[in-house]
């Protein structure tokens, strides 16, 4: 559910427009976990559908130093896959597969935690974006604030922020009964992260969802 992300939706929405265009982009969304961002490439994803062939991958901190990780993943979503795998683990082979792959048809590429992606991934994606501005390739990769590879590299970025109390509200109670004020003192714990506030509530009894018992999480008492 994407309340409160309306302008970065239709940011992403228009990235895919000008890809469906013929033109390439790309974008990084920066917040910590919980802000949306994963939510917001799922949307991408899906909104790409059935125009663009849609490759998906994941940063895993288990896997930040194998070489190419990323990459490999985002290559296995190809069909039919390339004849030589191998020959796309370096920048310029990725570059020529990308472009022999979006001459037929549209490619959204999406890397959720980017931030635990293999370097040599990121250093190639990054290199093939900017040299594909008139392809239709969309490059979509969400991170956290924490430094790592994408830092290099000065990608736009759209930074995820705290949602503002009205659609904490709106996000909640599309969920949980629970009373406007209630929701909004678990904001102010939360510093306005969607999903730490959903999850609080949620672990709330009814009669504090209503408010007519008091907070009491952790040490704090509201």
């Amino acid at each position: 559910m994407l309340i409160g992300r309306d302008g970065d939706h239709e940011a992403l929405l228009h990235l895919l427009a000008g890809s469906r265009a013929g033109h390439g982009g790309v974008t990084v969304l920066r917040g910590v976990p919980g802000s949306g961002a994963s939510t917001l490439l799922a949307t991408v994803a899906g909104a790409a559908l059935p125009d663009h062939t849609v490759l998906q991958a994941r940063g895993r901190d288990a896997e930040a130093s194998i070489p190419w990780a990323v990459v490999g993943e985002l290559l296995a979503g190809l069909d039919p896959p390339p004849d030589d795998p191998v020959e796309a683990w370096s920048a310029i082979g990725l570059l020529r597969l990308l472009e022999a792959r979006s001459a037929s048809r549209p490619l959204c590429l999406t890397v959720d935690d980017a931030h635990a992606a293999d370097p040599e991934s990121i250093d190639a994606l990054a290199f093939c974006v900017r040299r594909l501005a008139r392809r239709p390739v969309l490059l979509v990769l969400a991170r956290s604030p924490e430094p790592c590879r994408l830092d290099v590299h000065d990608l736009p970025e759209r930074v995820l922020g705290a949602l503002d109390p009205a659609d904490l509200v709106r996000l909640v109670t599309a969920r949980h009964d629970a009373a406007p004020t209630v929701i909004e003192a678990v904001a102010r714990m939360t510093d306005g992260n969607p999903a730490a506030t959903l999850e609080i509530v949620a672990q709330l009894d009814p009669a504090q969802r209503a408010g007519t018992e008091p907070l009491q999480i952790g040490r704090a008492h509201v």
